[in-house]
């Protein structure tokens, strides 16, 4: 499978993209964690405060302010993280989606196509030559040997054996050797329908070649 080397790029950028918002989205969880901690020790004082009967209210205070400090700075992280992700949304990415769209149609698809899938389609031509040319290779040879075949089919129809008659045929005819060979209509359908729907088998009978010459 042929790599599609922009979206790799663009995959990068975006990981490199999302490590530089990374560091930000974590001073958040960092302050927040703070405010948290300072909220849990405020409520450790204040039952300290009622189950002893000691004044803490300077102590109470003081956490008052640096919750109310930390949380400035949470709101002042928050703002950063969004700018941060603004600016490497906007401006960090060199490589568009709208670059991919252009680059899938204009470049790699028609890409895969001249490497990959034109060579399947030639083999097909080069098959379906073969196989028309081998089928009316056979209609040749049929005709070739009528004469042969039609003086024995009159021989064997009026000479008996022991008391039989023998029918004979062609040495071309359909036997089952060259009937298993010809593509039939049956074949055709089903090998559509399989492809189409059911997983990609092929008729009974061919064996999957992948790569085949």
């Amino acid at each position: 499978m042929k790599k599609w080397d922009l979206y790799n790029q663009y995959l990068v950028q975006g990981e490199e993209g999302a490590k530089t918002v990374q560091k930000y989205v974590e001073q958040v969880d960092k302050a927040e964690k703070k405010v948290n901690d300072l909220k849990i020790k405020l409520d450790e004082v204040f039952s300290i405060e009622v189950t002893s009967g000691v004044d803490k209210s300077s102590e109470k205070a003081k956490l008052r302010a640096d919750i109310e400090a930390a949380e400035k700075e949470v709101a002042a992280k928050i703002e950063e993280r969004s700018k941060a992700h603004e600016i490497v949304s906007n401006q960090g990415h060199s490589i568009k989606r709208t670059d991919l769209v252009l680059d899938y149609l204009n470049h790699y698809r028609p890409a895969v196509v001249a490497s990959e899938v034109a060579p399947l389609v030639q083999k097909l031509e080069d098959a379906r030559s073969t196989y028309f040319n081998a089928l009316f290779d056979l209609y040749d040879k049929q005709d070739e040997y009528h004469e042969v075949y039609r003086i024995a089919n009159e021989i064997a129809r009026t000479t008996p054996i022991n008391g039989s008659y023998y029918s004979v045929s062609n040495p071309v005819d359909f036997i089952n050797d060259i009937k298993t060979a010809v593509i039939s209509r049956n074949d055709i359908w089903e090998s559509e329908d399989r492809i189409d729907h059911t997983g990609k088998e092929l008729p009974s009978g061919i064996k999957r070649i992948k790569g085949a010459k």
